[in-house]
C-alpha cells in the first residue's frame, strides 16, 4: 500500500515535470501537432491515472485483502513470457513488419493472460494496430516498419 502512494506521487511528479518542460516546445492542436503536443497530452494522461492510483490506493486501504499482494510463481512466469515476446518483438520488427508482427504480439499477450484467443480478440488486436498505424504513420508522418 505505501508502495502504490509512493509511485503515485512520484508519476504525478513526472507528468507535472514533463508537462513544464514541454511548454517550451511548440504545442500545436489537433490539426497541426507540433513537438510538443503529445508530450503535454500523455503528462496530463499520466497525472489522472496517478492520481487515480492515489486515491484508489487510499480507497483499498480500508479493505483487509492482503492476499492480492503477494506475487506467485505464475505471475513470474507471466512476467518472462511477456518479456520474452517483446523481445523476439522487437528483434523481429524490421523483418516481418509492424502491420503483421503487432497483431500477433497482442493475441499472444491476450492469450497469456486469457488463456484462449477469441474473434473478439483478434478484431480488437487487428483495429487497434491499424488505429496505432493511421495516428503514428499517416497522421504524426513517423516511419513505421514494413516488410516491404
Amino acid at each position: 500500500m505505501k508502495f502504490d502512494y509512493g509511485v503515485s506521487i512520484l508519476l504525478l511528479a513526472i507528468s507535472v515535470f514533463v508537462y513544464f518542460e514541454s511548454q517550451g516546445f511548440r504545442g500545436g492542436g489537433l490539426g497541426d501537432p507540433g513537438a510538443g503536443f503529445m508530450p503535454q497530452v500523455i503528462s496530463v494522461l499520466l497525472a489522472l491515472l496517478s492520481i487515480g492510483l492515489f486515491f484508489q490506493t487510499y480507497k483499498e486501504k480500508n479493505k483487509k485483502n492482503n492476499n492480492s499482494s503477494k506475487i506467485t510463481l505464475k505471475d513470474i512466469k507471466n512476467i518472462i513470457l511477456v518479456m520474452l515476446g517483446l523481445i523476439m518483438y522487437y528483434y523481429t520488427l524490421r523483418a516481418i513488419g509492424f502491420i503483421i508482427l503487432t497483431p500477433i504480439l497482442m493475441m499472444y499477450l491476450i492469450y497469456l493472460f486469457n488463456k484462449k484467443i477469441s474473434v473478439k480478440a483478434a478484431i480488437f488486436s487487428i483495429i487497434l494496430t491499424s488505429a496505432l498505424y493511421f495516428v503514428f504513420g499517416g497522421w504524426l508522418n513517423i516511419p513505421i516498419p514494413t516488410m516491404f
